[in-house]
């Protein structure tokens, strides 16, 4: 499922890959760049600055953070709320989502 945000999303959110704000946020350790973990958990080298070091760790919890309080809108139905809610809302509040259709969204 996608996201709509709402309103501005600091610079520091998106990803350099996807151009999206990041999910599953992880930090390449030699060089500290971040990126969604499925962008890329298969590189060999850091996409930004080609360090060849690609261990990857669970970003910062600021970074975490900062992405968990994006407002956000449901697809659904009118909620709005912030981001680490949304998952939530999803299955225990929408009535918009049918049981068949699987949501994952992680932050």
């Amino acid at each position: 499922s996608s996201v709509k945000y709402v309103g501005e999303v600091h610079k520091f959110c998106f990803c350099s890959e996807c151009s999206r704000p990041m999910v599953d946020p992880v930090t390449v350790s030699a060089c500290e760049h971040s990126f969604c973990r499925a962008c890329v958990e298969n590189f060999s080298q850091c996409p930004l600055c080609g360090q060849t070091s690609m261990t990857l760790e669970r970003a910062d919890k600021t970074l975490r953070a900062l992405l968990g309080e994006l407002n956000v809108e449901c697809e659904k139905c009118p909620w709005k709320g912030y981001r680490f809610q949304l998952e939530e809302h999803v299955k225990l509040e929408c009535k918009g989502f049918s049981k068949q259709e699987v949501y994952t969204f992680q932050d």
